[in-house]
């Protein structure tokens, strides 16, 4: 069994307005103290960027994104999301891939 590891970008609110970074389409941006994520569109400045709410789903004090192992064809579902908000690794593409709402929103590899 392969084991993907996947690291989310992530800074502090401070942290990520003084550096402003423009985030590659797709990409996420964690803020580690206010646990709240923007994704990126490879053109708009984080400052520019809203916030990513997800209707339903909200987060807590023990959301981490840190770090998130994933074993081939298996799906690492968002608390709280009913299980139509998840990461799934596709072997074929080699791939990981973002779903919400059970449609596909993401792919990195």
């Amino acid at each position: 069994m392969t084991i993907y590891q996947i690291q989310i970008r992530r800074g502090t609110a401070a942290e990520w307005i003084n550096a402003d970074p423009t985030l590659a389409s797709g990409e996420i941006g964690f803020e580690s103290d206010t646990n709240k994520f923007k994704w990126g569109d490879g053109t708009t400045a984080w400052t520019s960027l809203a916030y990513y709410i997800d209707q339903g789903v909200s987060t807590t004090d023990d959301v981490v994104f840190n770090s998130v192992i994933i074993a081939k064809d298996e799906k690492i579902i968002f608390d709280g999301s009913g299980g139509d908000t998840y990461f799934k690794y596709n072997d074929t593409s080699n791939k990981l891939e973002l779903y919400v709402d059970n449609v596909k929103k993401a792919d990195w590899g």
